[in-house]
């Protein structure tokens, strides 16, 4: 009974709220301004080559790449076919067989087959959760290859799931070419190879996905999975806190103020923020599909829970990656909301904790920022010599060279996302991810302006979101060293691609898909 007072109070603050927004002077300045932005924008290129479709990826489902990679794939799916229907009569006659069709394992085998989603909701909490002192690259690598076994071994069984590279975007396929180039011409081809085994996980595991997810509902449980693992982290995180983290001199300067930083399962402050950042958006649109208060509330509070820990991190740079992430997605489902949500940010900058704006007053007079600045100076002048090829695939040839440029110890990387990128894979690898997100976030707009479905709308504009999160992040690190990163990353890119299928076919879009 008193919950229900206690909702419907919140309730009628909330519709308060509103309402006295929807009254107010500012709303309707702000409505005036859209409609003409509006009327200005509908005739305008930006909007003639958001709503054009997709000429170049009917060429790539044209092209001789294309069909040959597709026809090794339905070659090779033709041949486990065939080698399945005949082992299949004398294997399922012997007694062998029948007894483990009633065991535990025979059970268990038999409900990963019909749930290969479960298995990839499985994996995320696996990889979410596990400490990093417990972890190794090695498990994800070995994860995403039996995953992938699963998934080929059903597909040769049942056509619904079959490869089927046009769900992939044409810039992807492109950017993927230009990593195994760049691993392959490298000045230091064995270390380049072992990065290329790890992004060459990550791809895979987007090839799974988007061919496995055949429904919104199998979108709905990969994001209750990363929601769930990321609650379990948010509860490590204030552990540490109540516990107390040990303050790192690697990670903070002292000179400014001794700092805890906490990390959950991440082992490093940035990059457990830079996971938070990927993955809140998800919240969000999880808020907004919730068909009933009581789940809503649930999700809200695990949704305050991360951003709680996402301040207990003390990164800078995903702070004002979370600001932009929220903006973008107030943008994209009603931003006549955003002078309001403004407004509200600039009235609780006094509200702020001292711990948090003395953190952000340090930025660019702190050691850290002044070391970036010195690895930029060196990395752009690498840059000048490596920019059409690149050095190679991963660290080492970057950390191999960096001395001849600069003076600084060397780094592992240039703590810029594009920089490293283009300094890796040369400039057919940056335009090519460039061109990718371009891409995607274009078909995403169109999407959501004419898309049927509410439920994926809200699912693509978390993704969008947290993509742009990260790249602001990326301008200050570069947020792929850590495998982890990495591959949250491209499970992002894969519910994004896999929730743009979903929304051509329902809206009945004349789009290719690639």
């Amino acid at each position: 009974m008193n919950n229900s007072y206690i909702i419907s109070y919140i309730n009628k603050i909330v519709y308060w709220l509103l309402e006295a927004y929807r009254e107010s002077m500012g709303h309707k300045v702000m409505e005036r301004f859209s409609v003409r932005l509006k009327e200005h924008f509908a005739g305008s290129r930006i909007w003639n080559f958001i709503k054009s479709y997709e000429s170049t990826s009917r060429y790539f489902e044209q092209s001789i790449v294309f069909m040959t990679v597709q026809g090794g794939i339905d070659w090779l799916l033709g041949l486990l076919r065939k080698g399945a229907a005949a082992a299949e009569i004398p294997f399922k006659s012997c007694i062998a067989a029948r007894l483990l069709q009633f065991s535990f394992f025979g059970k268990l085998m038999k409900f990963i087959w019909e749930n290969i989603v479960i298995i990839l909701c499985f994996f995320i909490f696996v990889h979410t959760v596990v400490p990093y002192h417990n972890w190794h690259n090695q498990y994800g690598a070995a994860l995403i290859t039996l995953i992938a076994l699963i998934y080929l071994a059903k597909a040769s069984f049942d056509v619904r799931y079959r490869p089927d590279i046009k769900k992939l975007d044409f810039a992807l396929i492109l950017f993927v070419f230009s990593i195994i180039l760049a691993a392959l011409t490298s000045i230091t081809p064995s270390s380049s190879i072992k990065t290329l085994v790890f992004n060459g996980m990550s791809f895979l595991l987007v090839l799974v996905m988007v061919n496995v997810i055949k429904c919104r509902e199998d979108i709905g449980a990969i994001i209750h999975s990363i929601m769930l693992s990321i609650l379990v982290a948010c509860f490590i995180g204030f552990w540490q806190y109540i516990k107390g983290v040990e303050v790192d001199p690697v990670l903070v300067d002292l000179t400014f103020g001794a700092v805890g930083r906490v990390f959950s399962t991440m082992g490093n402050p940035n990059n457990y923020a830079e996971y938070l950042i990927l993955t809140i958006p998800f919240f969000v649109a999880a808020f907004l599909n919730a068909r009933n208060l009581y789940l809503k509330l649930a999700v809200a509070g695990a949704a305050v829970l991360a951003v709680i820990n996402l301040v207990l991190t003390s990164s800078r740079s995903s702070w004002i990656g979370f600001a932009v992430a929220v903006l973008v997605f107030i943008f994209f489902k009603n931003r006549k909301l955003i002078p309001l949500v403004l407004l509200l940010g600039i009235l609780a900058i006094p509200l702020l904790p001292v711990s948090i704006t003395s953190r952000l007053a340090t930025i660019g007079k702190d050691s850290s920022s002044l070391y970036r600045l010195s690895i930029w100076e060196g990395a752009l002048r690498m840059l000048g010599d490596y920019w059409p090829t690149g050095a190679g695939l991963g660290p080492e040839p970057f950390m191999k060279l960096f001395n001849r440029y600069s003076a600084e110890k060397r780094p592992a990387h240039s703590h810029l996302l594009p920089l490293q990128v283009w300094l890796e894979l040369g400039i057919v690898g940056i335009a090519s991810l460039v061109w990718l997100i371009v891409r995607l976030i274009k078909k995403g707009a169109w999407c959501i302006a004419v898309g049927r479905d509410a439920y994926l709308n809200n699912v693509i504009i978390a993704c969008i979101s947290s993509i742009a999160g990260i790249f602001v992040i990326g301008l200050f690190e570069y947020v792929w060293f850590y495998p982890r990163i990495l591959t949250m990353f491209w499970i992002d890119i894969a519910i994004f691609m896999a929730a743009l299928n979903l929304q051509h076919i329902k809206t009945a879009l004349p789009v290719s898909r690639g």
